[in-house]
């Protein structure tokens, strides 16, 4: 059976991998040409504020390094037998399972504030391809038309001209008779977060449970050894 020790060291080398890829994704988010040229379109579409998007990689970026550094802490902790490194890890780790709890339920709060932000952007969106044919707008909308297969905010009438929103037609049906989406895209992305909610979740909660788990073999860990460091864990 493994020690408190190899136990520690173990999980907080998944703990610093895990940390190493959150850094990578959030860089490649922030400096990725495509990532980019998709801020700047939502940035002129007003659905979502790029200024957010970029946030949100910036967000990835400090977490990948929070991470990285927490880790290093505890294995370097664990591996030396120092109680000041494990102590100064618990306390690191207790600081990042409040916040995220905390984030967590920030995000289930205002579930309905982001719902409201989203219809207010796709209607602004749709007003803008209908009031002054915004070329931006259009390749947005056709963009989350053709992902998220549905047409308008609430439906296809949303539309002055629908004849122009091509993304609107089901593939494979005749061209003087085509056939739209008749769902609306508000109704679909919401059916897909709501559907990919629960893992998000469970993700969340597992990621909480795991760093829980650091905590309690690293604070057993402290209480285990000497001052003189020498007193196997």
């Amino acid at each position: 059976m493994l020690s408190s020790r190899a136990t520690l060291i173990l999980l907080n080398t998944v703990f610093f991998l895990l940390g190493g890829c959150t850094l990578a994704i959030g860089l490649w988010s922030q400096y990725d040409k495509d990532f980019s040229s998709l801020w700047n379109t939502l940035e002129i579409s007003r659905i979502i504020d790029a200024k957010s998007l970029n946030g949100a990689s910036l967000l990835l970026i400090i977490s990948g390094v929070m991470s990285v550094l927490v880790s290093f802490v505890g294995l370097y902790g664990a591996f030396v037998k120092d109680r000041c490194f494990l102590s100064v890890y618990c306390i690191l780790m207790t600081l990042i399972l409040v916040l995220e709890i905390a984030a967590v339920g920030l995000f289930v709060s205002y579930q309905s504030d982001a719902k409201e932000k989203l219809k207010s952007g796709l209607n602004i969106t749709v007003d803008a391809i209908n009031k002054d044919h915004d070329k931006a707008a259009l390749n947005v909308m056709n963009t989350i038309q053709t992902f998220f297969k549905c047409c308008g905010v609430e439906g296809p009438n949303d539309y002055l001209d629908l004849a122009n929103m091509t993304s609107c037609e089901v593939p494979n049906t005749k061209e003087d008779h085509p056939i739209y989406y008749q769902t609306g895209c508000y109704s679909a992305i919401i059916s897909f977060i709501d559907a990919h909610l629960p893992l998000l979740l469970g993700l969340s909660i597992t990621l909480i449970s795991f760093q829980i788990f650091c905590l309690i073999i690293s604070i057993k860990g402290c209480s285990r050894i000497r001052y003189d460091g020498y007193e196997d864990i």
